[in-house]
């Protein structure tokens, strides 16, 4: 029976760069896929229209769920590598921000606040949800 050393040992060895990166690439698509699923669901269960300015209320409705999804994206993602956390809660933010570029550079004559929620609020709460996940012990 190997001593805790050789555990270590044998643990550390089993980790390997393809097995790590595999990791980081679902964490990052599964981070991503949760804050993404859970604002479409908002926003086709409420019937939020996404070409109309919104009322205040249901502007800091929709910033706060997608600020909480956000972060739990950013959690969950991360817990697939939490050595790599930070590295995935920036390509979780990193793909929010693309996608919102891209849908706003798709329709420029719309409103575009559901793009700022992405780039201001959503891409930061899914870093601090990553950076949350690595200080865990």
């Amino acid at each position: 029976m190997p001593n805790s050393t050789e555990a270590g040992n044998l643990q550390a060895a089993s980790s390997s760069p393809i097995k790590t990166a595999f990791s980081c690439v679902v964490g990052w698509i599964a981070g991503y896929l949760v804050s993404l699923a859970s604002s479409i669901l908002l926003f086709s269960l409420a019937g939020i229209p996404l070409d109309k300015p919104p009322s205040v209320w249901v502007l800091l409705g929709v910033a706060l769920y997608c600020l909480v999804f956000g972060v739990i994206g950013g959690l969950i993602g991360s817990s697939f590598s939490r050595r790599h956390a930070l590295g995935i809660g920036v390509a979780i933010a990193l793909a929010h921000i693309a996608m919102a570029i891209r849908t706003w550079h798709a329709a420029p004559g719309r409103s575009h606040w559901t793009e700022l929620i992405a780039i201001l609020l959503i891409s930061p709460a899914a870093l601090f949800g990553a950076f949350l996940r690595r200080e865990e012990k």
